[in-house]
Parts: structure tokens; sequence; C-alpha cells
């Protein structure tokens, strides 16, 4: 609520200069019509295999982000996966409206990122001790449940990391 005002109030003086919204929230009618009064530089649709029922995580709300081309057809947009094979590109393409879109398709290989499966034993200790060896870091922990991710995330601040939850039971 606060937050939420405080994000309205930049949006109405033009101070924001980036704000992440859900298909959701942005296709809802009282955003939408807010958006034409916006100054809008870019369209930026993350998890843009979403778009596509070939997609492996469809997303209907997805399916009507090219209302925002078709609203703003100056406004550049970018759609950003890492998931997409040749057909679910062409189809994220066409379905958002996107004339000759450039397409830049990199490697899997992140050699800035890495990836452990721990076993089940001692596993916050094991948690904790990465945490640490890793502070001021970025990472991301998956968890099994809503409840596990708001308690671990607790317990990682209670040992000074920088640590917040998110799970699909909050808005986006």
């Amino acid at each position: 609520p606060e937050e939420e005002r405080a994000v309205k109030r930049q949006l109405a003086d033009g101070s924001l200069k980036l704000l992440y919204v859900s298909p959701e929230t942005v296709l809802g009618p009282s955003f939408f019509h807010t958006l034409p009064h916006l100054p809008l530089s870019l369209i930026a649709i993350d998890e843009a295999h979403c778009v596509s029922s070939w997609g492996h995580h469809f997303r209907p709300e997805y399916g009507q982000l090219h209302l925002l081309k078709e609203q703003f057809p100056e406004v550049p947009v970018i759609a950003l996966t890492a998931t997409a094979d040749k057909a679910v590109r062409h189809d994220i393409g066409r379905l958002l409206g996107l004339r000759e879109p450039r397409m830049f398709i990199a490697s899997f290989d992140r050699p800035n990122l890495s990836l452990a499966v721990l076993p089940g034993q001692k596993r916050w200790e094991q948690l904790r001790r990465i945490a640490l060896r890793h502070m001021g870091a970025c990472g991301i922990i998956y968890c099994g449940s809503r409840k596990s991710t708001e308690e671990l995330a607790g317990k990682l601040r209670d040992v000074g990391v920088n640590a917040a939850h998110y799970h699909a039971g909050m808005e986006a």
C-alpha cells in the first residue's frame, strides 16, 4: 500500500525509470488505461516463451501482450527467454505482432552461473556455509513449499544475508 502509492506518484511525476509488472497487471483495465499518459521508452517481456502455446509454460495472459504493441506501435519491444526452440521463437514474434524481429541466440553455457543440488542431510548448515562464502553475491534458492521459502529467507537474514522470499502466493 505505501509502496504502491509511492510507485503511482513516481509514475505520475515521470521519475520512475523502470517498472516490473505482470501481464495480468499491465493488461488490467486501470493500469492499461494509464499507459498512454506515461513516457514509455521500452516494453520488455521476460519469460516470453509463455506467449506461445508451443512453449512449456503457456499462460493465456501472455498471449494478450500483443495489445501493447498495437497500442504503442512506436515503442520498441524486447522479448526474452532462455528456453525457446525455433518454432517457439517464431511463434513469439508472430503473436506479439513483431515485424522482422532480430533474434540473438546464445549458448546455455553460462560460466558465471553455477548449480548445486544438496542432499537432505544437514541442509541448513550447507546453505548457511554457501551463503556466507558468497556474501554479497546474488543467488536463488528453490524450496519445496511457500512456508519453507519464507522460513529459509528468515534464517538467512538472521545470519546476516540480505535475503528476500518470493513465491506464487505473492503479488508479482
